[in-house]
């Protein structure tokens, strides 16, 4: 694998509230209201029974789903970039204004009782296909090991998930799946997704401190899966 050919193609984070806030026409006006009041800009408006969602697609795309959950009371701020084509630094420069909008829409007492961030990238492959370098190059499998399947391997790879460190006062649960690129196989796959069980009780969003906790996670313990076996540091 290539880390220097690193190709983000979706940046997220999802924020679980309690109590979460009535949605109507006027919370959801002046939400779209604090949003440009904010410095972003947004080209369609979708107005669903209990869920707001604001999408962008240029400049560059952006998300915003504000909705309720099938829970009592509770519900979710979902940001997301799909095809960013942005600096991580920059997403959540955005992350932030929106939560900044939100909490100037509804201004009131609440809980972050959940949250999770995900990160999708791309990366180059040394060989000619992708699974052969995780099989072959960082497993060290046979590439014949997989004629018992009696077809060629459009596309494989690992999943991971991690438990929370003993003892962390802050347990995540990280997934990470490493994979040949189904579209394009000569591309590696890698998502990774932090899970925060017990997040601080309060109405911290911390968007800034979990999007660059994901993204060092994967820049540091992800990239150095692939050079424990191999020496590509392309």
């Amino acid at each position: 694998m290539k880390p220097n050919s690193r190709t983000i193609i979706h940046l997220g984070i999802n924020l679980v509230i309690t109590p979460f806030p009535v949605i109507n026409q006027i919370t959801s006006l002046a939400f779209q209201n604090a949003i440009i009041a904010h410095g972003l800009e947004y080209q369609n408006a979708i107005n669903e029974q209990n869920k707001l969602i604001l999408i962008r697609g240029k400049p560059y795309p952006l998300e915003i789903t504000v909705g309720a959950l099938n829970l009592p009371n509770t519900g979710q701020l979902i940001i997301v970039a799909p095809l960013p084509n942005r600096p991580v630094d920059v997403f959540i420069q955005e992350a932030e204004a929106v939560a900044e909008a939100f909490l100037s829409t509804w201004n009131y007492q609440f809980l972050i009782i959940g949250s999770d961030t995900a990160i999708r990238e791309l990366h180059e492959t040394s060989e000619e296909h992708a699974f052969q370098e995780i099989w072959e190059k960082r497993l060290k499998q046979p590439g014949d090991a997989l004629s018992a399947f009696e077809r060629p391997i459009r596309a494989g790879g690992l999943r991971f998930i991690l438990d929370p460190k003993v003892g962390d006062p802050n347990p995540i649960r990280i997934e990470v799946k490493i994979e040949s690129f189904i579209d394009n196989t000569k591309k590696i796959f890698i998502e990774t997704l932090f899970f925060y069980f017990q997040p601080p009780q309060g109405s911290e969003f911390n968007i800034t401190q979990r999007i660059k906790e994901t993204d060092q996670y994967v820049t540091n313990q992800v990239y150095n899966f692939f050079k424990e076996r191999t020496n590509d540091n392309g």
